[in-house]
């Protein structure tokens, strides 16, 4: 799930919490078997069982400790479906940021600017050169309105 998620990271950006926590808790919890057999979960959560990390890592125990590995060949392949996918995610991320690089572009990156008391102040984009409206709008401010030297 780790190399998932950090292959998810980049491209869910500021939704990843609400991903990681739907993907990875909300279903994989109540699916994956340990505490109800798959068998006696609603149809739904079957199908998801099928598939989720969580369930499969406990299908893929239960058959290594209680049954002699029968059975383990199906979790285990599921859990290096979930690996590969991760590691795919990861690659893509890597080919994404070494096209910016060649290129000469520059990715630019989400930006959240909160206040001690957590509530949000700015949200933004970094340009190509790094900076965020809100620094470039401060320096015109101290500035006098006029445009400030660099980027």
């Amino acid at each position: 799930m780790a190399t998932l998620a950090s292959g998810l990271a980049p491209f869910a950006r500021r939704f990843f919490p609400a991903v990681g926590m739907t993907l990875f808790i909300v279903l994989s919890i109540p699916t994956s078997g340990g505490a109800a057999p798959a068998a006696m979960l609603p149809t739904f959560f079957q199908y998801v069982h099928a598939v989720i990390p969580l369930g499969n890592a406990v299908e893929a125990l239960r058959s290594a400790l209680c049954f002699g590995r029968a059975g383990m060949l199906r979790p285990v392949l599921v859990l290096c479906a979930w690996i590969a996918a991760g590691i795919a995610l990861l690659g893509l991320d890597a080919r994404r940021h070494r096209h910016a690089a060649r290129t000469g572009g520059r990715c630019r990156a989400p930006v959240t600017v909160l206040d001690p008391g957590g509530r949000q102040l700015v949200s933004t984009l970094t340009n190509a050169y790094g900076a965020y409206a809100a620094a470039a709008a401060l320096r015109r401010c101290r500035t006098g309105g006029l445009p400030a030297a660099g980027p």
